[in-house]
C-alpha cells in the first residue's frame, strides 16, 4: 500500500514518478542547458530570489515564491542530466 500511495503522489503531485528515466529530449535540454550556463543552472540559486516577491518561506509553506520557483527548476534540470 506504501509503494501504491507513493506512486500516486508522485505522479499527480509532481507529474512523474523518481524512478522513471528522463526523455531523451529532456535530457538534452538538460545537458543543453549546463553547457550553456554552468552550474548556474543547476546549482547556484541566486540570493536576491530569496527577498522578490513575497517572502520567503519553506516549499511546502510557499511553493509559489520566486526562491522556490527557481530552486524547482534547477532539479529539474539537475534530474534531467545525463548521469
Amino acid at each position: 500500500m506504501k509503494s501504491a500511495l507513493n506512486h500516486f503522489v508522485l505522479r499527480h503531485v509532481y507529474g512523474r514518478c523518481v524512478d522513471a528515466a528522463p526523455s531523451k529530449a529532456r535530457r538534452l535540454l538538460c545537458d543543453t542547458l549546463f553547457r550553456v550556463f554552468g552550474h548556474r543552472v543547476c546549482c547556484h540559486v541566486p540570493q536576491w530570489t530569496a527577498r522578490g516577491g513575497q517572502s520567503w518561506d519553506t516549499y511546502d509553506v510557499a511553493p509559489w515564491n520566486l526562491y522556490n520557483l527557481v530552486w524547482a527548476a534547477e532539479a529539474w534540470v539537475r534530474e534531467g542530466m545525463t548521469p
